[in-house]
């Protein structure tokens, strides 16, 4: 991975240092492209002490809450088109509930004559109009698996109590890929080191901004009431899929890392991808 230069004096400040995970932040990724993650825990949940004058906690992400989290590996980016394609044309885009595509607004992927392809330069863009069931069966088809929504917030978040994944400072075009000016109304290649300044603390990318990501659990809104505090799986029933870390069009409010929202599992969205996760 590279890093522009603007950003390279980040790299071993509080919001970019990996130390605790698998050695310094530019060589942490291991043969799969994912990051160890240490076994601890996490401050999940609203932190309202960190929030604007006048801004409140959703209810949804109340209340704030300590969770143990086994150690486990994530992938250090979001999966990209290519990656998809590949997936698609050795899988098939039938993903059992549900087809592993599941829009088509602008496609970056479509078929052509039987084989699925990426629109020629989108190549590293990361992979969206997917279902839910299409993240899942792609992870399990490279030997992974989705994150848990406790895992997800884990790496983003590390051993620090911030608002957003790289720390406290307020966000920019250095940081992250979302609405307060970057890009062309899409999102940014996955690995183009423009946004290393916004890695979270064990290094991993975009866990803010660029493309939302779905995560393993169900959704249910009042799941921190009553949900484990050690390795949460989710509830065991429900319609919706957790997605998390906000996307290319999100607000500040959508970017923070502990924001969560709930969608369909079999409609895919321009602005909703994925990256694995491994024990």
């Amino acid at each position: 991975m590279s890093d522009d230069d603007d950003a390279t004096s980040d790299d071993d400040d509080a919001s970019g240092d990996d130390d605790d995970a698998s050695g310094d932040d530019d060589d942490s990724t291991d043969a799969d492209g994912m990051i160890a993650i240490p076994a601890g825990t996490v401050e999940m949940g609203c932190q309202e002490d960190l929030l604007p004058s006048a801004w409140t906690c959703d209810d949804e992400e109340l209340p704030p809450r300590t969770v143990t989290i086994s150690a486990f590996r994530i992938d250090a980016f979001e999966v990209t088109n290519a990656d998809f394609v590949t997936f698609l044309n050795d899988h098939g885009n039938d993903c059992g509930e549900a087809p592993c595509m599941g829009g088509f607004s602008e496609p970056e992927v479509f078929e052509q004559a039987g084989t699925w392809m990426v629109r020629e330069g989108d190549e590293t863009l990361p992979a969206v109009e997917l279902t839910w069931h299409g993240a899942s069966a792609y992870c399990d088809w490279a030997g992974k698996r989705l994150p848990t929504e406790a895992e997800w917030e884990r790496a983003a978040r590390g051993d620090t109590v911030e608002r957003y994944a790289w720390g406290a400072a307020d966000p920019t075009c250095k940081y992250l890929i979302w609405s307060g000016g970057c890009g062309e109304g899409r999102p940014w290649a996955v690995d183009d080191g423009y946004r290393s300044a916004g890695r979270s603390p064990f290094g991993v990318w975009d866990m803010g901004g660029n493309v939302w990501e779905y995560v393993q659990d169900r959704y249910a809104s009042d799941y921190y009431e009553w949900g484990p505090t050690e390795d949460p799986q989710g509830p065991v029933t429900g319609d919706d899929r957790v997605v998390r870390g906000g996307g290319w069009e999100s607000n500040d409010v959508a970017i923070q890392v502990w924001t969560r929202w709930g969608r369909y599992d079999y409609i895919g969205n321009d602005s909703v991808g994925f990256r694995c996760a491994a024990d």
